[in-house]
């Protein structure tokens, strides 16, 4: 009837036509998508798994779907973006890291790495740096 090739073509025509606005439906799409393929993967017993390293390797086939999906929620505004890029096992106010129980006995507690020095820039020579 409205000369579309599938459902988000004839909504999008709907819209247009009848009620003269446009909707961008593809982070729609994309989200109605990946949405059904995790919910596809919840529907298994994968949650059941005995061991970590069996489910996580399970959850990798969902991994890229959860990705789209999120970034979708993000673009259209349903979701939020964190503040920081990164999670960090420390407060961000005190450069030092947090010790397990209080002991500030020199070592690190278990599961926590050592704060990295940031990403250095190149250096470039006169002639990269006019361009």
């Amino acid at each position: 009837m409205f000369g579309a090739d599938n459902a988000w073509d004839v909504v999008e025509e709907v819209l247009i036509r009848y009620f003269n606005e446009r909707l961008v439906t593809s982070p729609r799409q994309r989200m109605g998508v990946t949405g059904r393929e995790v919910l596809r993967w919840l529907a298994q017993d994968h949650i059941l798994k005995t061991t970590r390293s069996e489910f996580e390797a399970l959850l990798l086939e969902i991994a890229e779907y959860a990705e789209e999906w999120l970034t979708s929620a993000q673009a259209m505004g349903h979701a939020g973006r964190p503040a920081s890029a990164r999670v960090l096992p420390w407060e961000q106010s005190s450069p030092r890291p947090v010790r397990a129980n209080g002991r500030a006995n020199g070592r690190m507690p278990v599961g926590v790495s050592a704060m990295r020095a940031p990403a250095r820039m190149p250096v470039m020579d006169e002639e990269e740096s006019a361009y």
